[in-house]
């Protein structure tokens, strides 16, 4: 019985970690995702929402990806490409558990961009000083 235990419980520990790690990461993917999203959306309708800089712009849309995530060293970025409001945001996912094959398939740099067309009289903002170059809406409108 001991044998049997002492085989299958390290395999067993190592899937149930494997199974917490991807979905942390999964998670923190997806809020990324999301904050974008929601960060462009308000950007768009910037007077309604009470947006007059580009700072606050940025500082919503790292609330909003705070709000679902665990990642810490986050940056975001925006890009105005008139017609376009470009909302992007970078992160280092990192392991929970830190098992190096399990660590080796979460861990790294994950990029998300959100674009959407501003109506309207535009946005009173501009973009963000030393915005990346994969912070385009040229690839996402092609």
């Amino acid at each position: 019985m001991l044998v049997e235990a002492a085989l299958i419980l390290p395999v067993l520990f190592l899937v149930v970690a494997g199974i917490l790690d991807f979905g942390v990461a999964l998670n923190d993917r997806n809020a990324i995702r999301h904050g974008v999203r929601e960060g462009a959306r308000q950007g768009v309708v910037a007077e309604g929402a009470g947006i007059a800089t580009t700072d606050e712009l940025e500082a919503l849309t790292r609330d909003r990806i705070g709000e679902l995530t665990t990642v810490d060293d986050l940056e975001v970025y925006v890009r105005v490409a008139d017609p376009y409001l470009v909302v992007c945001a970078e992160a280092q996912v990192e392991s929970l558990t830190g098992f190096p094959v399990v660590a080796d398939a979460v861990e790294g740099e994950v990029r998300d961009k959100a674009v959407m067309f501003i109506e309207g009289d535009g946005v009173p903002f501009g973009s963000s000083p030393g915005t990346p170059a994969w912070c385009d809406a040229q690839e996402a409108t092609a």
